[in-house]
């Protein structure tokens, strides 16, 4: 599956927010424990995360959390915008099912 250019910049954007910026805003909208609880779920027996990114997402820190879920967007990024499967959609549709 082929995804837009700006999917990468949406994906970047998130990986590149700083936590000071990013933890606050997700816990204004009340949302930081629905991502922190979508991305326990999404990695369960997922072999995409590495094993510190699988170590944070798990950890129930936000800050740590954070830090995981950052590094595996960016790297999702760099291994996909030269047009290789979108794994992030792949994972998502898997767990959804």
């Amino acid at each position: 599956m082929s995804v837009s250019k700006l999917c990468y910049a949406d994906k970047l954007a998130f990986a590149m927010t700083p936590g000071w910026l990013y933890l606050p805003m997700a816990r204004a909208t009340g949302e930081l424990a629905e991502y922190m609880a979508k991305s326990r779920d999404r990695q369960a027996g997922c072999a995409v995360f590495t094993e510190t990114e699988r170590t944070q997402l798990e950890s129930g820190h936000p800050e740590q959390w954070l830090e995981g879920l950052q590094s595996y967007t960016r790297r999702w990024v760099e291994e996909h915008q030269g047009g290789g499967p979108d794994t992030w959609t792949v994972v998502a549709n898997r767990n959804a099912a």
